[in-house]
């Protein structure tokens, strides 16, 4: 076997793999995650509303959208998180 035979059958399974693993565990990515985390509380006065990341994040998290529309994740066990949750409409996260 020539070696651009070689390099092409080792191609087509790579690909046909990548479908297999794709098909197992579906295409969807979650549209927002956290990566970065700030305990810094945010005066609820300013905020218009939260959504929760999605439940294929690696970490489940609070945002918090302000009035001008900016977003600030927080870790959903801070007390004046779950305090702020109660106080605040829940927004979609698109």
């Amino acid at each position: 076997m020539t070696s651009s035979h070689l390099a092409i059958l080792v191609l087509m399974l790579s690909a046909f793999c990548m479908t297999v693993l794709s098909a197992s565990h579906g295409l969807e990515t979650p549209s927002k995650c956290c990566f970065q985390f700030s305990n810094a509380a945010i005066p609820v006065k300013k905020l218009k509303g939260y959504y929760n990341t999605d439940e294929a994040c690696p970490t489940k998290a609070v945002v918090f959208v302000n009035q001008a529309g900016a977003e600030f994740c927080r870790m959903k066990d801070l007390p004046w998180v779950t305090n702020h949750m109660k106080r605040l409409p829940t927004l979609s996260s698109s």
